[in-house]
């Protein structure tokens, strides 16, 4: 009886393993079923990022099939056609050759941003350095990596580079690593268009591809728009050509808004009349929220956009809220 109660208890024992194994087999199978690829995108030519359900991130030959690079967080190609993209593996940045297929450079840096004219800033020991195609050092790590508002992308174009000082100050390098603008600025924006635009404090800028001043830093907000640079100066916008002197447009508003005032008298229901006013709103926006101003039935400005708010009282009386909200003036016209 005991050596019958021992084979049974093996049996049992047996039977359950076996169950174990099947069940575990089912729930590998499942969840390889469950595997599918989220996203993919084009390296190159031949080649083809993918990134899977699982979390896993590789890069495959599209003639071979074959894998690559594997075991990625994540892949950064350029757009502007250069074939060393940015690659990350267990939280070092390297270079990968879109054309090749190949690590030209292992992922070994803090941080790596693309190749621009010929160099890419790379992180080492939580400083910006500049490294050429073949991994050398070329202009050693001695600009600060400031976080938050004022992270860049340490591109060169034109043969310059927006970089901050240890004091956290922003200019521009060239590709020897000199001061070419002084860092005398809180941020300066990538050129477009022969133009870039700089800021310092809440007031901006803009300078030409040589660096000469544009307009100088004296203005509420700066945007390229068709035809030239449009320039908000407190109540004021308006468009100054390329040349930053030539006036294309001298009065530009966002919307204009009518407006009414009280009548004094009341309709049968009880309700208040009120008239059009001769005058309209117009509005301007600013970064410190839109602002508004008068304009006359040509669309002729009458007033600076220099109030968050006007009511009219008459036709030619209006009661304006200045842009702090702290108090309102009387404007007649």
């Amino acid at each position: 009886m005991k050596i019958f109660g021992r084979i049974m208890v093996a049996v049992i024992a047996v039977s359950l393993f076996g169950m174990m194994l099947i069940f575990w087999a089912a729930y590998v199978k499942y969840q390889q079923k469950e595997i599918y690829l989220e996203d993919e995108k084009r390296l190159g030519d031949h080649y083809l990022y993918e990134e899977y359900s699982n979390g896993e991130k590789r890069v495959k030959d599209l003639n071979t099939e074959q894998v690559v690079l594997e075991d990625l967080q994540w892949i950064v190609s350029s757009e502007a056609g250069d074939d060393l993209a940015v690659f990350c593996q267990q939280g070092k940045r390297g270079y990968w050759n879109c054309s090749t297929g190949r690590v030209e450079i292992p992922a070994r840096y803090e941080r790596a941003w693309l190749f621009s004219e010929g160099l890419a800033a790379v992180m080492v020991g939580g400083k910006i350095g500049f490294i050429n195609r073949e991994g050398e050092m070329v202009l050693e790590p001695t600009w600060v990596y400031p976080l938050g508002e004022k992270q860049m992308d340490y591109l060169f174009k034109g043969g310059y580079c927006a970089v901050y000082d240890t004091s956290e100050w922003c200019g521009l390098i060239d590709t020897a690593g000199n001061w070419a603008l002084d860092p005398d600025y809180d941020y300066i924006y990538p050129p477009e268009q022969g133009v870039r635009f700089l800021q310092c404090g809440e007031m901006w800028g803009a300078l030409t591809d040589s660096l000469q001043v544009l307009l100088p830093v004296e203005y509420d907000w700066l945007k390229l728009v068709d035809g030239g640079i449009l320039c908000i100066k407190g109540g004021d916008q308006c468009v100054v050509g390329r040349d930053g002197k030539t006036v294309v447009q001298a009065f530009v508003y966002d919307d204009v808004h009518p407006l009414y005032y009280s009548s004094g008298e009341f309709g049968e229901e009880g309700e208040e009349l009120v008239v059009k006013c001769k005058y309209f709103e117009y509005g301007v926006w600013n970064p410190k929220g839109e602002r508004f101003g008068l304009m006359n039935e040509k669309g002729e400005r009458v007033t600076e956009a220099l109030y968050s708010e006007i009511q009219a009282l008459s036709d030619h009386l209006f009661l304006c809220t200045m842009e702090d909200g702290l108090y309102k003036v009387l404007v007649r016209l």
